[in-house]
């Protein structure tokens, strides 16, 4: 998880070999996917966008609610 002045920026996912699968934007500038500004968004590969970018699906929806409700409880 990279924090930010407000709180949680973005979460990064890796494999089992370490290698980063995707980033997880919840705060910073939308990207637009499909012509709308979508915020929190993720982006897919090892490199920033190296295959695009995409909303979040349950998994991750579920994951960004979990990483919140932990900085929450840990600012106190």
């Amino acid at each position: 998880m990279t924090v930010g002045k407000g709180g949680p920026r973005s979460i990064s996912l890796y494999n089992r070999k370490g290698l980063r699968l995707a980033q997880i934007d919840i705060a910073g500038t939308p990207h637009k996917i499909n012509n709308k500004p979508e915020l929190p968004h993720v982006h897919i590969g090892f490199n920033h966008n190296e295959h695009g970018d995409r909303k979040p699906n349950w998994y991750e929806r579920r994951l960004i609610n979990v990483v919140k409700s932990a900085y929450n409880k840990y600012k106190g």
